[in-house]
């Protein structure tokens, strides 16, 4: 889907963003934060924000999910597991 589907998902995003009167931001205008002072936020693009920002937000989260499932004893269990697994390139 990375190079021949991203078009025409694109499009239909973008067809039903209209249809349901949703805003469509431009990645390259500056990004505003809400909730906070315009006064001492960082300046970057919307694209920064969605592609780097949230998503570091989102695999912190993700990490603490697995920190939380699995104690110390478990972890170490899979790291030595991984070890034995081979890889085939």
């Amino acid at each position: 889907m990375r190079s021949n589907g991203k078009d025409s998902f694109l499009n239909l995003v973008c067809s039903f963003s209209v249809k349901h009167d949703i805003d469509i931001p431009n990645m390259d205008e500056r990004y505003v934060p809400q909730g906070r002072s315009r006064l001492n936020a960082q300046e970057f693009t919307n694209l920064y924000h969605y592609r780097v920002e949230l998503f570091c937000t989102v695999i912190d989260m993700q990490f603490q999910e697995l920190n939380n499932r699995f104690n110390e004893a478990n972890t170490e269990l899979l790291i030595c597991a991984v070890c034995f697994q081979t890889i085939v390139f």
